[in-house]
């Protein structure tokens, strides 16, 4: 991770207005839209854009993972396609190697403790512990905490990340068959072994320890053999 570069494009819309860093949320849904006066920075670094702000305070996890930005949601910006999506908290972890590759070169928004959501899900026990997820930034930039899915805390948002998408990313064929792919279903993201495909479905031999682990994953059948059948019509992107 040592090439970082920053760049300033893509501007982010929420309802229908424009938004700026730190802006409280109000009902969504967000956007990304071409670059103007007020575009978003990023810092690169290997081919990945880090958000340098955070947006949207008040959001939830769970508002932002049906909108598809949690797992990651395909976005077009300036005629580039990339995938957008939270940064991964978990120890060891990407956004740990982000902080330790910048740590004296490069600046982020550290600004009152605000803390920003990532893609891990802790599950609740349905009776005396809700539903968490992972969030980052309250004392330190990589100190990682918990916050529930659904609550709404006006110091917590969205720091987006993109990947660019290569072309072809969304086709499937024959050279994909018995190789691990990645299916993005806008609030979930399901990561396997492509084993068949039909015009209508396509079947994988499912690895939950590198799915999303949000339960909720749509139009999807898990079978106890850990292989999961998905509707093609509801793919939002293919990925190798």
């Amino acid at each position: 991770m040592d090439d970082i570069r920053a760049f300033a494009f893509g501007s982010l819309y929420e309802n229908g207005e424009f938004c700026k860093p730190q802006r409280k949320f109000s009902e969504g849904p967000i956007e990304f839209l071409d670059s103007t006066m007020g575009a978003i920075g990023w810092n690169c670094i290997s081919r990945i854009y880090y958000c340098r702000d955070i947006y949207c305070m008040g959001i939830t996890w769970e508002e932002l993972r049906s909108m598809g930005y949690v797992y990651g949601r395909p976005v077009r910006i300036d005629g580039v396609d990339y995938l957008c999506r939270c940064p991964q908290l978990g120890p060891g972890g990407e956004w740990e190697r982000v902080v330790q590759a910048t740590e004296g070169q490069v600046e982020w928004d550290t600004k009152e403790g605000y803390q920003f959501f990532g893609q891990e899900y802790i599950p609740g026990d349905g009776v005396f512990q809700e539903a968490r997820c992972s969030v980052a930034g309250r004392y330190s930039l990589d100190m990682v905490s918990s916050e529930k899915v659904d609550e709404k805390n006006l110091n917590v948002g969205f720091r987006p990340v993109l990947e660019p998408i290569e072309p072809g990313g969304h086709q499937l064929c024959p050279a994909l068959l018995k190789k691990p792919i990645s299916v993005y279903l806008g609030n979930a993201c399901l990561r396997g072994v492509l084993l068949d495909y039909t015009d209508y479905d396509l079947s994988l031999e499912y690895d939950p320890t590198q799915s999303s682990s949000q339960p909720d994953i749509g139009p999807a059948v898990v079978q106890a053999d850990k292989k999961v059948y998905i509707d093609r019509s509801a793919i939002t992107l293919l990925w190798k």
